[in-house]
């Protein structure tokens, strides 16, 4: 995701409604057992809520073949992934800069910049929804939300305690805990993404070429970094590691921190 303007502050005020108890489950993908506070159909409801408000501000694109092809090539993933049973929909949308994001509950939406931006290339725009498909799967929406929420408890018990000091650690402690979250997201998507395009018979290989499109984008100016970049990995750095596990070479100093809470 590039830019979503409004929609962190729109994912913090539809927290607290939802938040009715915490449950564990067996995470297969990593064989560790996560703690969620959202149930999947929590998960879908809070979904539906936020893609209104985000399409009233980035219309859907009337053009159906592009959206019906964009829908194929998302079922192709769906078929093969690892939450095959949560709605999933994928929509083309008409946004100011070339993006692609995902929302709780299986709303995947790419823009009309960005396909243009890869030249229409079917296997770039898989690789691109393949990523989008794995934060789903991975819960990273819900787990941002339980740390919003955490955080704001934390905050809260700094207020009270009137202790500047107190506050202050709390803020730079939150702000390098969302720092690595994004960072640490972005790598393991990108992870899940290349196993879900080989298991559709592609090489994963176009996870790390979608990439290099935005990071030659960029490198030359025709993009303008905004803030995702301060806290999301370079795209240097994405694109080195996607090669490296399209090849199935060891990442000695890849760290899965999919369960970081």
């Amino acid at each position: 995701m590039i830019i979503m303007k409004g929609i962190n502050l729109l994912l913090v005020i539809l927290t607290f409604p939802f938040i009715q108890g915490c449950a564990t489950e067996y995470n297969y993908i990593t064989g560790k057992v996560d703690t969620i506070i959202y149930s999947p159909e929590r998960e879908v409801e809070l979904g539906l809520k936020i893609a209104k408000r985000f399409e009233d501000e980035f219309p859907v694109i009337k053009d159906t073949n592009l959206q019906d092809k964009v829908t194929r090539f998302g079922n192709r993933i769906i078929k093969v992934c690892d939450r095959p049973d949560v709605p999933y929909s994928f929509k083309v949308v008409d946004m100011p800069v070339p993006n692609a994001l995902s929302l709780p509950g299986g709303r995947v939406y790419i823009s009309k910049k960005l396909i243009e931006l890869l030249n229409y290339d079917n296997k770039l725009i898989v690789a691109v929804l393949a990523h989008e498909v794995a934060h789903i799967v991975l819960k990273h929406h819900i787990k941002k939300l339980q740390a919003s929420y955490v955080s704001s408890l934390a905050m809260m018990g700094a207020i009270a305690s009137r202790d500047r000091k107190a506050l202050s650690a709390v803020n730079l402690a939150l702000n390098s805990l969302f720092s690595a979250y994004s960072q640490d997201d972005e790598f393991s998507a990108d992870r899940l993404a290349i196993v879900y395009l080989q298991r559709v018979g592609l090489s994963g290989e176009e996870m790390a070429e979608s990439l290099e499109v935005l990071e030659k984008e960029t490198r030359y100016g025709r993009i303008t970094p905004v803030s995702y970049f301060r806290t999301h990995p370079f795209l240097s750095a994405r694109i080195a590691r996607a090669r490296a596990l399209a090849k199935d070479k060891p990442l000695s100093d890849f760290i899965d921190y999919i369960n970081r809470e």
